[in-house]
Order: structure tokens, then C-alpha cells, then sequence
């Protein structure tokens, strides 16, 4: 298995039958923030994964909580989704390479596919990251499992 370095901090283990987007691939997706990121793809079990980070830019971003990170997160991520069906699945905390984490669940319709997705946000120092689940809603039972593997790989490099 590969192991990614994410913004010269964190490890991610890329667990077996993922591969690293390309560009072309990367360019099919819109990511709802800046910054640099990657993305993960394991075509057989139709799973994605992203993982990305920027700089916590100017006193109000570092005055925010995980919490608001992910509300924001939310509100990014709901909006383009409305066209397509997006419903919330509640709200979601776990910890990261030994730091709190916030999320939350949802689903969507893509391609006329139901699809069933998860986003978490935190902080480390100046830096803001973030990682994104995306499954089709029918295998979300046997997806859930790689994504839990997957967050739980992530570790200080």
C-alpha cells in the first residue's frame, strides 16, 4: 500500500484498490474550498475519496472552532447538492491523527444514482484540512468500513 503525505504533516495510508486521481479525474470533481488536495479512487467498489488542506488565513478563520468549520463545510457543500436531492445525515465527531474532528453525513442524487457521502474538518496549527467520502448509497454498508480504515490510517509523517 501507498502512503500519501498531506501538507509535509499527516500520512495517509491509501488502502488496496485505490488509486490517486489524475488530473483528468481530479478535474470532474468540485472541491468547495482552496487549496491544495488529493483524491482517492477505488473504481470497482465506486468509492472516492479526497483529502485536502489550506492555510488558516487571518485571525477570524483561526478564532474558528471545528465545529463552525464544519457548518461552514456544510453550507459549501449543500448548496451545489440542492439540485440534486441533498439531505442531511446529521452530524459527525471523531478524532484525526490525534486531533478532534467535525463532520457530518448526507446523501444525494448523482447521475441518477442515490448517493451517500461524508466530510470532516479540523484544524492543526495554522493549517485546515479536510476529507471527503462519497459511495453509492447501495454499497454504503460494505464503503463505510474502508472509510473508517482509511481516517483511521491517517497519522503524524
Amino acid at each position: 500500500m501507498d502512503v500519501l503525505l498531506l501538507n509535509n504533516e499527516l500520512n495517509l495510508t491509501v488502502p488496496a484498490g485505490f488509486h490517486v486521481m489524475t488530473e483528468a479525474e481530479r478535474g470532474k470533481l468540485q472541491m468547495p474550498y482552496g487549496g491544495q488536495w488529493v483524491g482517492l479512487s477505488d473504481p470497482e467498489r465506486h468509492i472516492i475519496v479526497t483529502a485536502g488542506w489550506k492555510q488558516a488565513g487571518g485571525l477570524a478563520m483561526r478564532l474558528l472552532s471545528g465545529r463552525d468549520l464544519a457548518k461552514n463545510m456544510e453550507k459549501n457543500i449543500s448548496k451545489p447538492l440542492q439540485p440534486l436531492g441533498y439531505k442531511p445525515a446529521g452530524s459527525r465527531e471523531r478524532t484525526i491523527a490525534g486531533t478532534p474532528a467535525q463532520g457530518f453525513g448526507y446523501s444525494y442524487t448523482a447521475q441518477e444514482t442515490p448517493m451517500y457521502g461524508e466530510s470532516y474538518a479540523m484544524k492543526r496549527g495554522q493549517t485546515v484540512y479536510y476529507f471527503h467520502f462519497y459511495a453509492r448509497a447501495a454499497l454504503r454498508e460494505e464503503s463505510l468500513p474502508v472509510w473508517e480504515e482509511l481516517l483511521g490510517s491517517i497519522c503524524e509523517a
